[in-house]
């Protein structure tokens, strides 16, 4: 089981605020791979999603990290399937 923490960080990016998807899973005590999935599966329109989700890809040493950027209306349209 993933442990559940009681705040999500929070990216002040101009007048957007912005968390990640690690974020989201550690505050929700879920496993980020189910929430990568959940984000990539989302019933929303396309312009919405390429407002609001980006995909990041962090290469470190021996691997890559994959995880969402994601505005406050991404965390509000998405909220409900965590």
């Amino acid at each position: 089981m993933v442990k559940k923490t009681t705040a999500i960080e929070i990216i002040n990016q101009g007048d957007q605020l912005w968390t990640t998807s690690l974020d989201i899973a550690r505050k929700f005590g879920k496993r980020h791979n189910n929430v990568l999935r959940l984000i990539r599966n989302l019933d929303i329109p396309e312009d919405f999603y390429l407002l609001n989700f980006e995909e990041i890809i962090r290469k470190i040493p021996g691997a890559n990290q994959e995880y969402f950027v994601i505005s406050r209306d991404g965390i509000w349209s998405a909220q409900k399937n965590f």
